[in-house]
Formats: structure tokens, C-alpha cells, sequence
């Protein structure tokens, strides 16, 4: 099995007569990571979300309505004052510091 990549990238081999390159599919998770980071930005987005797209499994087939009655809920929950609000400097004081201790280890 063969795996295309774009001829700008700086580990392929191109066959006689082909465009672009191929490398064997026998290629390491840290050799395809390094040929998708040599990619374009643009590219490289497209290639990310295709695969966080497919961590993601089949969508269940209510998910739209449960996020919309979720929303709906929670809206609710705010304008009746039942909601706990918290700060957005709290909130990315508490995000830095999970970071920063995630950092450390």
C-alpha cells in the first residue's frame, strides 16, 4: 500500500512518471507527522481535521436535537438565575495554572 504526499515535502521518493511523491505505508506515526508539519498551514488544517474528525466515531443520530435542548436548557438556567456563572478571569486563571502544572511534569 502507498501513501500520496505532496511533492513539497522533504522526505518522498517519486517514482518514474508519477507526480508527487509516495511512501510506503510501513512509514512511522513520527515520519507522517514530520511530512504533514512540512505542509502548507492550509493543509495541514485540512489534514488535522480529518483526523480528529475520525476519532470521533459514528455521530449519534439525535445529536443535533440533544445539543439544541441542551443550549435551550442552559440558557434557561442563566436568564432564571440558576446558572453558576464564573468569572472569565477565573476561568483562564484556573486554565494558566492546569498548564503550567501539566508543564512541570
Amino acid at each position: 500500500m502507498w501513501l500520496k504526499i505532496g511533492a513539497n515535502s522533504p522526505e518522498f521518493s517519486r517514482p518514474p512518471g508519477r507526480q508527487g511523491a509516495i511512501i510506503r505505508s510501513m512509514a512511522t506515526s513520527r515520519d507522517v507527522v514530520a511530512l504533514a508539519l512540512a505542509l502548507p498551514e492550509s493543509e495541514r488544517t485540512q489534514v488535522a481535521a480529518e483526523i480528529l474528525a475520525s476519532l470521533d466515531g459514528e455521530a449519534h443520530p439525535d445529536g443535533e436535537a440533544l445539543w439544541a435542548s441542551e443550549l435551550v436548557r442552559r440558557s434557561e438556567s442563566v436568564r432564571n438565575g440558576t446558572a453558576k456563572l464564573v468569572d472569565p478571569d477565573e476561568v483562564f486563571a484556573r486554565v494558566e495554572a492546569r498548564l503550567a502544572a501539566i508543564r512541570r511534569r
